[in-house]
């Protein structure tokens, strides 16, 4: 299934266009014939996938820590393969993500300012995880020609599960059905800005991305975009004499939250219905109250404040079982 372009993706398309009714010619991205002409390219075709970046310390010891793993923040951790057969492995308090890129067993690169790390995947091919400030990682591929690949397998631990819906998002529970992490919708573009069609593919604990870039103007980059971590905290203040919750969202989960903002899809319920699952029990586990009001309130919030973060909750609030009729802003007297 070929997901629709993010409205941000229509967004880089519109500027592209506006910028060669200016100058008559639109510059190229540079060629990536080295690591950091690819992650030029990125800056070029997809300067999304640099936004919200982890320090570029954390980028580099991702990589080269002896332990394997480098802290993000509180609860989410993050290491890169040293060789291609490691895994990269993601953790958030018990949640554990491990998967193998499609690299070839060579010395990858460290790249530029922000630590970057770039992995040969095959002729004309590349991949560079950019670790996300919340623990969360897309994995930019950037395809130099037509010689790079079509099929972009990544393999997932022995006993994972990946649940695929109609809309390209999969959700990974390890042997034990215990949630593991999310991958969102693919999307591609190439140096035009023009949407390259791009789906997955699962066959057991496989994902795999294909990537249909033939006649594309070069280069193409493609993502898979991974998390765990949808709540980054709850905080408890006061209101009225009761308390007041403010739920602050993860950078991934306000990309879940808008409905893929960052993905190759556009399907805003469906980043509720994550939320209002996933995000409720992490924000209970951080200290959310579990009172009806509070549920109703959040859940409020999925559909009708998604943008909003924090999302603010008051324990003083009355029930309301007609919310999702009225919802009256999901904050009611």
């Amino acid at each position: 299934m070929t997901m629709s372009s993010s409205r941000l993706h229509r967004a880089t398309s519109i500027l592209i266009g506006a910028a060669s009714l200016l100058s008559g010619v639109v510059a190229p991205p540079p060629s990536p014939s080295d690591p950091n002409e690819a992650v030029a390219a990125v800056a070029t075709v997809a300067p999304f996938v640099l936004d919200d970046l982890a320090h570029s310390s954390v980028q580099k010891e991702a990589r080269s820590s002896t332990s394997a793993i480098d802290v993000i923040g509180t609860d989410s951790t993050v290491s890169l393969p040293q060789h291609a057969s490691d895994p990269l492995i993601m953790r958030n308090g018990a949640a554990q993500l491990s998967l193998v890129l499609p690299i070839e067993n060579s010395d990858p690169d460290t790249v530029g300012q922000n630590g970057l790390t770039s992995y040969p995947a095959g002729d004309d091919a590349s991949i560079i995880p950019a670790i996300k400030n919340d623990g969360s990682v897309q994995l930019a591929m950037v395809l130099e020609g037509p010689n790079a690949p079509h099929r972009y397998d990544y393999s997932f631990s022995a006993g994972s599960t990946l649940r695929v819906d109609d809309n390209g998002v999969i959700v990974v529970s390890d042997a034990a059905g215990v949630y593991s992490g999310i991958i969102l919708p693919p999307w591609a573009l190439d140096a035009s800005g023009a949407t390259v069609p791009t789906h997955f593919e699962v066959a057991g604990n496989v994902l795999t991305q294909v990537v249909e870039h033939a006649g594309s103007a070069y280069p193409v980059v493609a993502d898979p975009y991974a998390g765990q971590a949808l709540i980054s905290s709850v905080t408890t203040g006061s209101e009225n004499g009761y308390p007041r919750y403010s739920v602050r969202k993860t950078t991934f989960g306000q990309s879940i939250s808008l409905g893929y903002g960052l993905g190759g899809g556009d399907d805003p319920l469906l980043g509720a219905a994550i939320m209002r699952d996933q995000g409720w029990i992490e924000a209970v586990s951080k200290g959310l109250s579990t009172a009806a009001t509070i549920r109703q309130q959040y859940d409020c919030h999925t559909l009708y404040a998604a943008a909003k973060n924090p999302w603010n909750l008051e324990r003083w609030r009355g029930t309301n079982d007609w919310w999702g009729v009225n919802p009256q802003a999901c904050n009611w007297n």
